[in-house]
């Protein structure tokens, strides 16, 4: 990705764009209800004028869909917001978990975009959310994973209850201080609760 260091405005960012570093993350708002987040993994030679950063996509999320340009010569304004807090903010207040990027415990979440489900994911854990399977009766689920253990938390992204669990215990965790994963996973359980 290539970063122009004056903006729009002619204000200069180079002191900003110097600073950024690898595993910084950033959202590329493309209007107000789209944006793709991306994480930065390398950082070649720019120049005076141009800094260049090699990216990772992470995650999209749009409510309606994320428009293009329409005609070939008009210009889209687009925003960039760095280091973002995981997940995005919802219109009500409350963070949307994205997939697959980890989500440090301490917060509420809503479990997905489209879903009535808010869940407090507890102190101690960090989850990444994967999802897609939809049911025949048009339901889908959303599989939250403890990062640490890779143990899995099965749910209804409609109502919240378990569907499935599997809980890992890894050799990487043998040196730290013991956790129940169980237990954590029935604190998001028994924190469930829709909110439309």
């Amino acid at each position: 990705m290539r970063i122009h260091l004056e903006d729009a405005d002619s204000g200069s960012k180079r002191s900003f764009y110097d600073a950024v570093a690898i595993n910084d993350r950033f959202d590329f708002w493309m209007d107000l209800e789209c944006f793709f987040r991306f994480k930065v993994t390398g950082l070649p030679p720019g120049s005076d004028t141009i800094r260049r950063f090699t990216i990772e996509f992470i995650a999209t999320t749009t409510v309606n869909s994320c428009v293009g340009v329409d005609e070939p010569e008009s210009l889209i304004a687009v925003e960039f917001r760095w280091n973002p807090a995981p997940g995005f903010l919802g219109a009500d207040g409350i963070r949307i978990l994205l997939g697959d990027e980890p989500t440090p415990g301490g917060g509420t979440y809503r479990l997905a975009q489209y879903s009535s489900v808010i869940i407090d994911v507890p102190s101690g854990m960090t989850v990444m959310l994967y999802g897609g399977l939809v049911f025949s009766d048009g339901g889908m689920n959303a599989t939250l994973e403890d990062v640490a253990s890779g143990s899995v938390l099965l749910l209804d992204a409609g109502s919240g209850k378990e569907l499935y669990r599997r809980v890992v215990t890894s050799e990487e965790e043998a040196g730290a201080p013991a956790r129940d994963v169980n237990a954590l996973f029935d604190q998001i359980l028994e924190s469930a609760r829709l909110v439309p």
